[in-house]
């Protein structure tokens, strides 16, 4: 009987890490088709690949940040045009 109970409890496990991968790698793709319009920081962090401290900065100084309650949004559309000043012509 304990075993099962270890069993349904490991099954549990991985299924929860699975969910949460899964729902960490969908992210991107949400964003680029354009479904996901606000990301929180770490999100965002990864899907532009930067620095957490850095993608935070930046999405302040573009003024892309929403306080609701205790959770900061990074609304990506005027994040992308806030970086679009930094491009370099060759």
């Amino acid at each position: 009987m304990e075993s099962e109970f270890l069993t349904l409890e490991i099954k549990l496990k991985m299924r929860e890490q699975y969910s949460e991968w899964a729902k960490q790698n969908n992210v991107e793709e949400l964003v680029s088709n354009g479904k996901k319009k606000f990301v929180r920081f770490q999100e965002g962090a990864k899907i532009y690949s930067m620095g957490l401290h850095t993608f935070q900065g930046l999405a302040r100084e573009a003024g892309a940040v929403y306080k609701i309650r205790q959770i900061a949004l990074v609304n990506t559309e005027i994040f992308e045009e806030f970086l679009e000043n930094f491009r370099e012509n060759f």
